[in-house]
């Protein structure tokens, strides 16, 4: 069983045919990406798995980037707190 994460923030695309960019955390299948502030009239463009909450590039150099839509996702609060997995008992 994966243990599920706490993400505040926003998620980001990758061009799946580049083969310098790796998805390190996708969004859940049931998520979807759109603004707020906005009434959502239409589809989102962003949902499901194809949402990248975290990705890595690399360069041809091999320097390495790591791109993250949340810094709440690197906070001491949201690693420490208690995560509990619809329908599970246990946190």
């Amino acid at each position: 069983m994966r243990a599920p994460v706490l993400f505040k923030g926003i998620g980001h695309s990758e061009n799946p045919a580049n083969s310098l960019v790796w998805k390190v955390l996708s969004a859940s299948p049931s998520s979807y990406s759109a603004n707020l502030k906005s009434k959502l009239s239409s589809p989102p463009s962003l949902y499901g798995s194809s949402i990248s909450l975290v990705s890595v590039v690399q360069a041809r150099n091999n320097a390495r980037v790591v791109f993250s839509g949340s810094l709440d996702l690197l906070s001491n609060k949201f690693f420490k707190s208690p995560v509990q997995k619809a329908g599970a008992s246990n946190k």
